[in-house]
Parts: structure tokens; sequence; C-alpha cells
């Protein structure tokens, strides 16, 4: 296909350059933000909460007329206390493990699920070199253009919908604003299948683009562009792109049950607070507050920070102090499949009569006959 003149660009084309830009700039970080977020989450909120809590338990041993005897008489219990701050430890730690190794399980998945995308535009290449797959130019950033084909705009789209998707909820998805928005025709047979005239018969955007994968590989075999081997390879790739979705879906969709989540804050305050009233407002009064803080910092607010990353695909560059590897993913993916695509065929010269005669050897050895 040739490529079109600037002029030729209408409304859809520049939205489209626009929202290209916007994918394939990233965002300045924000370091000191980032930590300012972190450090609210794990130190000041948790600290703040600790010294509100010591600071009502003091207030009222030292303004209520026998509240030290009372509590120490029929609500302190120091085997109840040490039993509660064991399980507690117990507790943090093994969902500190599990939100982090959730953490690492997403993103190694959501890799294969990119390697995938890669390994499915390199073959397709090769139906682009023998003029099975046509290419087309679109409009990019700065008023240039650039070439890919159906399947590098699809390709290059899933892994900003699983994104999106994990991140926002299916409503965050936006297929206009993706690689496939791009071109109308593809962009209108994405709508059909996921905004259809029956709301019961919608797919989700992520199986949308594989059913367009799908009908564009059985258009090419059904016109014996591609045969049925070819066709098998393809259909292996594509279900490593389904399992790996898969996975993620199933990491991500599981959750602890809730009544775990409520009992063990529940635990939290039971520890601290008759570890406060029984103890350390009685002994330390007033210093108590700042030893309370620190205590709930350790284990609250080390709680807090994994369940803050969790999900990776909330991880963002400037608000979180780890690397946004699923949004270098993303734009790293469609990077690589405009690359692929981008190339053209290198057509060789024409072998003059000179260089003929001179590749006419005899017992290997090059030279005249």
């Amino acid at each position: 296909m040739k490529q079109p003149s600037c002029a030729l660009l209408d409304d859809h084309s520049k939205r489209s350059a626009c929202y290209r830009k916007l994918r394939l700039q990233p965002k300045p970080t924000n370091v000191c933000w980032a930590y300012v977020m972190d450090l609210a989450y794990g130190v000041l909120l948790p600290g703040v909460l600790g010294v509100i809590l010591a600071a009502v338990c003091v207030s009222i041993i030292k303004n209520v007329d026998g509240a030290s005897d009372f509590v120490k008489n029929n609500v302190y219990a120091e085997q109840v206390v040490s039993s509660l701050g064991t399980m507690l430890v117990f507790l943090v730690s093994l969902r500190l493990g599990a939100n982090l190794a959730r953490n690492s399980g997403v993103i190694g998945q959501f890799g294969n699920l990119c390697g995938a995308c890669v390994n499915l535009a390199i073959w397709a290449r090769s139906l682009v070199t023998s003029g099975k797959l046509d290419v087309n130019y679109y409009a990019d950033i700065d008023g240039g253009w650039y070439r890919t084909t159906d399947i590098g705009l699809i390709l290059a789209s899933i892994p900003y919908i699983v994104k999106f998707q994990y991140r926002y909820g299916l409503d965050g998805v936006k297929l206009e604003q993706l690689p496939i928005g791009a071109d109308k025709e593809l962009l209108a047979r994405a709508r059909v299948l996921t905004n259809p005239s029956d709301p019961n018969n919608g797919v989700p955007p992520f199986l949308a683009m594989v059913v367009l994968l799908g009908q564009i590989f059985d258009d090419l075999e059904h016109a014996n562009q591609i045969k049925g081997p070819e066709l098998g390879l393809v259909f292996n790739q594509l279900n490593a792109l389904t399992g790996a979705e898969g996975t993620i879906s199933g990491i991500d969709g599981y959750s602890q049950p809730g009544v775990l989540t409520a009992l063990m804050y529940l635990l939290f305050f039971l520890y601290f607070t008759m570890l406060t009233l029984g103890d350390i407002a009685i002994n330390n009064s007033w210093q108590g507050l700042w030893i309370v803080a620190v205590l709930v910092i350790a284990n609250f607010g080390l709680f807090q920070v994994s369940q803050r990353y969790a999900n990776p695909f909330n991880v963002r560059r400037a608000r979180s102090t780890q690397k946004p590897l699923i949004t270098d993913a993303t734009r790293g993916t469609e990077q690589a499949i405009d690359a692929i695509f981008a190339r053209k065929r290198i057509v060789p010269a024409a072998v003059s009569a000179e260089t003929q005669q001179l590749s006419n050897f005899s017992l290997g050895l090059t030279g005249r006959r």
C-alpha cells in the first residue's frame, strides 16, 4: 500500500495519533511523590492511628478513678496479649508473602502474554513478505506515518486491554484509545463483539481480540494462503496467549474470604488496645504515644504496604516506588510489533554478468573459467 499524504488526515486519524502519542511517551517519574505515597500508607497512617489509640488509653488511665486497677484485675491478661501478638506476627508474615507472591506471579504471566503477542507478530510478518497479508499506513506521532497490519494492531492492543481490565474493570477498557482504534473497520468489528444489539451476547474485550485473530487466520486458511500445519502453529500461540490471560485472571480473581480480613483487623485492634491499656499506658504514661506508634507501624504498616502492591496493575510511575513493569511491558510490546511490521522487504539488486561469471567455479575455488 502506498504511503498516504498528510493532507488526507481526518479527525479519526488525528485522534488516533494523539492517543498513540500518549501511549508511547512515558510520563515523567515523580520519585518524591511516590515515596510520599508509600510513607503515607506504611508509616503516617498507621502511626497516626497508634498515637490516637495511645492517647485515648492514657487519658482513660489518667482521668478515670480506679481505671488502672480495674484494667489490671478484669481486662488485662498477659497470656492473652502474648498469644495475640504471636498470632499477628504469623498472620502478617503470611499475608505479606502472599501479596508479594501475587505481585510477582501476575508480572511473570503478563510477560508471557506479551511474549506470545510478539511471537505471533513475528510469524505473521512472513505473510507480509510473501504478499499474503496487506500492510496499511496509519497516522503517527508528530505528523508522520507508521506501517502495520490488522494482526499487528490487534496484537499490540491485547496487553493494554489486559492492563486496563485488571486496573479499572471491563468498563475501563476504551478500544478507541488503543492501537486497534487506528483502523475504523477493525474498531467497528470489535465493538460489534463487545457491545452487540443483544447485551447477553457480548464478550469481554480480550476475548473479542482473540475472536478477531481467529477470524483473520481462518479467512487466510480458507483462501489457501496458509496451510493446515501453519494454522496449528498459530493456534498453539493463541493457546499460550489465552492461557497466560487465564492465569492472570485466576491470580487476580482469588481473594481471601472477607471474614478472615475482618478478623485480622479485629485482632490488630484487640491486641494494641489491651497492650496499651494494661501495660504501656500504666507504666509509660504519655511516653506510650510514640511506643504504640512504632509498634503499629512495624506490624500494621508493613501489612498496608503489601496490600498496596498486591495488584501490580495498579502500580503507576508517579505514585509508587516499584518499577511499573506492566506499563513498560505494554509499551514495549507495541513498539516491538510496530518494528516487526515496519521493515520493508529488501529486494536484491540485479546481478551483473561479470558477477555471474565470477560465481562459476570449479573444485570450490572462485575464479574465471
